[in-house]
């Protein structure tokens, strides 16, 4: 269950296409956010802090260009501005360019799978809970049954690291086959996984907490979106 936890907590980004000359331009975004509480403990209480994490993916044709999440100063929860890596890469090549930031002129080559698997976009690693230790109380379908949610509680000896209840929500509706929360699930469900919940029961001084991935399609409006990124001359 452990792997499986960690595999959850490893989800997260924004899969977008825009306009590049040499490829066709499409305005389609898909966005995946990552709604993670942090606690902060004080002496005598705590609180938590809610933070939102990204990765952007756009897709041109062939090409995948992930901006990967930018630093966050911790004292205002506010990303660092130009802090953001970018991986490029042409779809079905087992190495990319990876820039630091968006005004590098330099980069590093680095596997493909190693960095998607760093960052949680490895569709073939997640699975749904174990039999053993989960059961699935509910399957709700909505009257259209354009959405379904499966809900799993936790039956297993009780660990603050593990969350009492997980949630899935699928829908139909096609999503970017290179990234995604859960290629098999799709396969299985025959619809797309888009958001997954872990709630979390209070423990001692640790409230109550809900994580949440979730898919979120939207589209680009400005065709001139990438011409400040120094890298994109080098590809």
């Amino acid at each position: 269950m452990k792997k499986t936890t960690l595999y959850l907590l490893l989800i997260i980004g924004i899969i977008c296409t825009s306009n590049f000359p040499q490829y066709k331009y499409s305005n389609q975004c898909l966005r995946v956010i990552r709604t993670i509480p942090i606690g902060v403990f004080y002496d005598d209480s705590s609180k938590l802090i809610i933070r939102k994490d990204t990765i952007n993916l756009f897709s041109f044709g062939e090409l995948r260009i992930i901006q990967l999440q930018p630093m966050v100063q911790f004292e205002t929860n506010l990303n660092v501005k130009n802090s953001s890596p970018f991986f490029v890469f042409k779809q079905n090549e087992n190495k990319g360019k990876y820039f630091f930031k968006e005004t590098d002129s330099s980069f590093l080559m680095l596997k493909v799978d190693s960095l998607l698997f760093s960052n949680g976009l490895n569709t073939d690693k997640y699975i749904l809970p174990d039999t053993l230790n989960w059961s699935l109380i509910s399957a709700e379908k909505d009257k259209n049954f354009y959405e379904t949610v499966d809900k799993y509680i936790y039956k297993g000896s009780m660990d603050p690291t593990v969350p009492d209840t997980i949630s899935f929500y699928f829908k139909n509706a096609s999503f970017e086959s290179v990234f995604g929360l859960s290629k098999s699930l799709n396969q299985m469900k025959k619809s797309s996984l888009y958001k997954i919940t872990l709630h979390y029961k209070q423990s001692n001084r640790v409230p109550l907490r809900e994580f949440v991935y979730e898919f979120e399609q939207s589209l680009i409006e400005d065709k001139n979106f990438f011409k400040g990124y120094r890298f994109l001359d080098l590809l």
